[in-house]
């Protein structure tokens, strides 16, 4: 009993780590040329107007 209570909370920490590793790549964005972005500041090199 103990032994699958052991292998069933290692699935469960394996599959929430993983989903953390991958969180991040799932809010990446591309932005357009001249426009940077830093934690919540954004900069625009460029005359053009961008929406965020």
């Amino acid at each position: 009993m103990a032994q699958r209570l052991l292998v069933g909370l290692g699935a469960a920490a394996l599959i929430i780590a993983g989903a953390g590793v991958l969180a991040p790549a799932a809010f990446a964005t591309d932005l357009a040329e001249g426009v940077s972005c830093s934690d919540r500041s954004c900069g625009n090199d460029t005359d053009a107007n961008y929406l965020r």
